[in-house]
C-alpha cells in the first residue's frame, strides 16, 4: 500500500491534481466577493451562496445550489482523477470534464454576482479567490499534459519491448 500512494506522488500529474484541486476546495471557505449596497450594507459570495456580513457575523440569506452541487460533483471528479492514476486514459478524460467544468462555474458564479449586484444596485469588488477556478483550470491542463506524455512513454516502450 506504501510503496502504490509514494509511486502515485512521484508522478508531477498527481502533484498538479492535489494542487488544483486544493485550491478549488478553498473556494467553500474563502468569499469570491463583496458587494455594497448604497445603503451601507455588506454582502459576500462564496460557493455556498450569499451571505449578508454584518457585526453578528455572516448570515446566509441566499443558498445558490446550482453552484454548490457543480461544487461538488468537481470534487468528486478531482478525488477520481486523483485515485485512479493507473488508469492513464481514464485520468486524462476527466480532466477535460475538470476544465471545463471548472470554467462552467466560474461562469456561473460571474453571472450569479452580475444579476445580484445589478438587482442589488451594489458595488462589486472581487477577490484573489475569484481567480483559483482559472489556476486550477491551468494546474489541471499541466497535468493532463503530463499525463499524455506519460502515456506516449508507456505506448513507446511497450512497442519497443519484445
Amino acid at each position: 500500500m506504501t510503496s502504490n500512494f509514494l509511486q502515485m506522488i512521484q508522478r508531477i500529474q498527481t502533484l498538479f491534481l492535489l494542487l488544483a484541486w486544493g485550491l478549488f476546495f478553498s473556494l467553500f471557505f474563502t468569499d469570491m466577493v463583496t458587494m455594497m449596497t448604497a445603503d451601507g450594507y455588506l454582502f459576500s459570495f462564496n460557493l455556498k451562496g450569499f451571505y449578508e456580513l454584518a457585526d453578528a457575523g455572516k448570515t446566509l440569506i441566499n443558498n445558490q445550489w446550482s453552484i454548490l452541487i457543480m461544487g461538488g460533483f468537481i470534487n468528486l471528479l478531482f478525488a477520481a482523477a486523483f485515485l485512479l492514476y493507473r488508469r492513464r486514459v481514464t485520468q486524462s478524460k476527466i480532466c477535460i470534464y475538470l476544465i471545463i467544468f471548472l470554467i462552467g462555474i466560474l461562469g456561473v458564479s460571474l453571472y450569479k454576482v452580475y444579476a445580484t449586484g445589478k438587482v442589488m444596485e451594489a458595488g462589486v469588488v472581487y477577490h484573489i479567490s475569484m481567480v483559483f477556478p482559472i489556476l486550477s483550470a491551468i494546474l489541471t491542463w499541466l497535468a493532463f499534459r503530463a499525463i499524455r506524455k506519460d502515456e506516449i512513454l508507456t505506448k513507446a516502450y511497450e512497442r519497443l519491448r519484445p
